[in-house]
């Protein structure tokens, strides 16, 4: 007999295009399904000859790295679409940083067209700090060059314009589509009913507005309230495109809703979170 949690997740599962695999710890899966079509890469393709290979295995080894099968398989993608689901502790950021080398030193592919984006400060840091790492090292034992501390420093700051945090490229987008324009978040906090602290600036840096998510740092006021359920609204009636995203994103919560009612470890637990759930919503 079904039981009701197995019921449960059969129905957070209805709500994915394609088929969920469950990675088991420390392994990744990666899933090529998808509801719409993923362009080419002529570039990428070429992961998959051989030589390139052989040549990707012989210079990571000569670095120390001995990836496993499965992270050979997310290094070597030839994809312009992959999504890796893997444990906690997998590797997942260093065989990412790996795919950069192969990409950059045996593909071509300069840093500068390339990004990598994370949500906090803390793993963007690190994430940088890990790539320079490799970089130097490519060059100093792949390559046999001696760099200089001028070149290192280079090194550094092209790195940290390839890796930034997700609302670094909100901002520069933001920046690029309305030139001259202060910064959004700025004219949002004019909507504020509270007067400003005396410590707390009026207006955010710029490197604040990299760093962080001014929106979700600070309590939203009626008026803010409006005009965000306006703007959603107005693009939500006028956007296909916006329509499109907002029910994936309704899908989505969906099915983490079921999800978190299947997970839950006994049927008690089960009715109090979609007690819950449905409080909250």
């Amino acid at each position: 007999m079904e039981t009701i949690s197995t019921r449960l997740k059969k129905i957070a599962m209805s709500f994915t295009p394609s088929q969920a695999t469950q990675p088991t710890q420390g392994t990744s899966t990666l899933h090529h399904q998808a509801s719409f079509v993923i362009p080419s890469s002529l570039t990428l393709q070429r992961l998959e000859d051989s030589t390139i290979q052989a040549e990707a295995r012989r210079c990571l080894t000569l670095l120390g790295e001995q990836p496993t099968e499965k992270q050979w398989d997310m290094i070597l993608a030839s994809t312009t679409s992959t999504r890796v689901s893997a444990g906690a502790g997998s590797g997942k950021s260093t065989t990412l940083i790996l795919r950069l080398l192969i990409m950059h030193k045996l593909l071509g592919i300069p840093l500068d067209e390339m990004h990598v984006f994370s949500f906090t400060n803390a793993s963007v840091v690190d994430f940088r700090k890990k790539l320079t790492d490799k970089l130097i090292r490519w060059e100093e034992v792949v390559e046999h060059k001696k760099l200089s501390d001028q070149q290192r420093a280079g090194l550094k700051k092209l790195v940290e314009r390839t890796v930034t945090t997700f609302h670094s490229v909100l901002y520069r987008l933001q920046r690029d589509v309305l030139p001259g324009i202060s910064p959004s978040s700025e004219l949002f906090d004019m909507l504020k009913d509270e007067r400003p602290s005396k410590n707390k600036p009026s207006v955010l840096s710029e490197e604040d507005l990299k760093s962080e998510n001014p929106f979700l740092s600070t309590t939203l006021s009626a008026k803010q309230d409006e005009v965000l359920t306006a703007a959603h609204s107005r693009a939500y009636n006028n956007s296909p495109r916006y329509q499109e995203l907002m029910t994936i994103l309704r899908q989505e919560l969906d099915r983490l809703y079921w999800l978190r009612i299947a997970e839950a470890p006994t049927p008690e637990d089960q009715t109090r979170n979609w007690f819950w759930n449905r409080l909250l919503q």
